[in-house]
C-alpha cells in the first residue's frame, strides 16, 4: 500500500470516532448488505458505523422477530484509491460500497495522477444510466 494511501487511510479511522462513529477497515459485509448469496462479497476500505446500545439492538431484534448480533448501524462506506484509477476500477469501487448498503458512500481519490478523473468518470456513469 502507498504511503498517501495508508495516510488516507489512517486519518478517516481517526475522523469516524471523532464524529462519534465507529470505524472499521477492511469490511466485507454488513447489516445492510446486499444478499449476494455466497457470491463474491466486494471489501471496502473503511466503514463508519453507529454504535447501538443494548437497549437499540434489542428494539431492532423484536422488529425484526428474530436475535440479532450486530453492536452498530453502517452509515458510511468509504473506498480508497491509492493507484491510478481507470473509470472501470472507479465504477468497481461505487458498486462495492452499493454492495455494502450503507446511506452514504465516499470515494477518495488522488487527481494527481489523471487531472479531471472525477468528471471522466461522471460522463460515463450518465452515459450508462
Amino acid at each position: 500500500m502507498r504511503l498517501t494511501t495508508k495516510s488516507f487511510h489512517e486519518r478517516l479511522s481517526e475522523l469516524g470516532p471523532r464524529l462519534g462513529l465507529k470505524s472499521e477497515r477492511e469490511v466485507s459485509g454488513s447489516l445492510l448488505s446486499l444478499r449476494l448469496d455466497r457470491a463474491y462479497q466486494p471489501r471496502v476500505d473503511l466503514m463508519w458505523s453507529l454504535p447501538l446500545s443494548s437497549a437499540q439492538v434489542g428494539a431492532l431484534s423484536h422488529v425484526l422477530g428474530e436475535p440479532i448480533s450486530v453492536s452498530s448501524l453502517p452509515l458510511v462506506g468509504i473506498e480508497v484509491e491509492g493507484t491510478t484509477p481507470s473509470t472501470k476500477t472507479l465504477a468497481s469501487d461505487v458498486a462495492n460500497i452499493a454492495a455494502l448498503g450503507t446511506r452514504l458512500g465516499l470515494l477518495v481519490v488522488s487527481e494527481q495522477g489523471e487531472p479531471g478523473i472525477y468528471r471522466r468518470a461522471h460522463r460515463r456513469y450518465e452515459l450508462a444510466n
